[in-house]
């Protein structure tokens, strides 16, 4: 069983390294059965495919790299639906409900932003370890076309003031 053991060590030392092939001729050289260099090998693979299971399974599907989700085409796509399309989508109901009376408009809208801030919440919790592109460009969509006019808006109103 030692020479197994060594076999195994010297297999993960050097599998980065050298070719399988490579790596089973020097162990072949140095003595070792073709048995126990199998066996090595079968339990080298073994491992690291456990390794691989439990990397996958702990990191909710995702691989065990480091990968920006912004270099996902559904980011993006989620985050530009968030923040330009569902704005305007707001503004076209706002004016069809409102008409030519603003206080009935800016009901139509204040609820409509209410439903797609929400929307936007519940979908970033349901897909926030599931689908990470789609939540965080969900999410951030979401913030920022709510952020973004009322810094404006807080804008404006300090500089009026300021005069």
């Amino acid at each position: 069983m030692r020479d197994f053991s060594e076999a195994r060590k010297f297999i993960e030392k050097y599998q980065e390294i050298y070719t399988r092939e490579a790596i089973t001729k020097e162990l072949l050289k140095r003595g070792y059965s073709e048995t126990d260099i199998e066996e090595a090998w079968l339990l080298v693979t073994k491992e690291e495919e456990q390794l691989m299971y439990y990397s996958s399974s702990n990191s909710s599907g995702s691989s065990s790299t480091f990968e920006s989700i912004t270099t996902s085409g559904k980011f993006w796509v989620s985050f530009l639906i968030y923040f330009l399309v569902i704005p305007v989508i707001i503004g076209i109901i706002s004016r069809i409900l409102g008409g030519s009376n603003y206080s009935e408009a800016f009901t139509a809208f204040s609820i409509s932003a209410f439903v797609a801030v929400i929307s936007g919440i519940i979908l970033s919790i349901i897909f926030w370890e599931t689908d990470k592109p789609l939540a965080r460009g969900v999410f951030y969509g979401c913030f920022f076309s709510t952020i973004t006019p009322v810094i404006s808006l807080l804008i404006i109103i300090g500089i009026c003031n300021a005069g």
